[in-house]
């Protein structure tokens, strides 16, 4: 079975994240036939940083990076979380807030993947025809 590798060139967080999205990028763009766009996102909660009121944040950086934080892979059609990975300890209603801002981030990326995979192929039968 084949594999797919990813290389990081540069590194300012959500990396896991970053690396999925990309390849799933990657495997429709080579014209592999998927199911559904699997989406990653990370959410970290600020606010046990601060000390102040809580604050579920996604798509963090390297300086955002805390003890606390969630990956979550995640099919948006089917609505199925695939994956998640907690590094640190969260009251259970802090996780199901992260769970839900991850949810909430992978969907909003979904649209965003779905549009720019609409718009490449939209090139490319336009490309082939022209060369027809």
């Amino acid at each position: 079975m084949s594999g797919l590798d990813v290389k990081v060139l540069q590194d300012d967080g959500s990396t896991y994240s970053v690396c999925v999205n990309a390849a799933t990028l990657a495997l429709v763009d080579a014209g592999v036939a998927v199911k559904d766009i699997v989406c990653a996102c990370t959410a970290t909660d600020l606010g046990l940083a601060s000390g102040e009121g809580s604050t579920a944040v996604v798509d963090i950086n390297v300086s955002e990076h805390l003890n606390n934080m969630l990956t979550l892979t995640y099919l948006p059609k089917s609505e199925k979380i695939v994956q998640n990975e907690l590094i640190g300890r969260l009251h259970q209603n802090r996780l199901r807030d992260l769970i839900a801002a991850a949810v909430e981030g992978c969907q909003q990326l979904h649209s965003i993947l779905e549009a720019t995979i609409l718009e490449h192929v939209k090139k490319l039968a336009i490309s082939v025809e022209s060369s027809g």
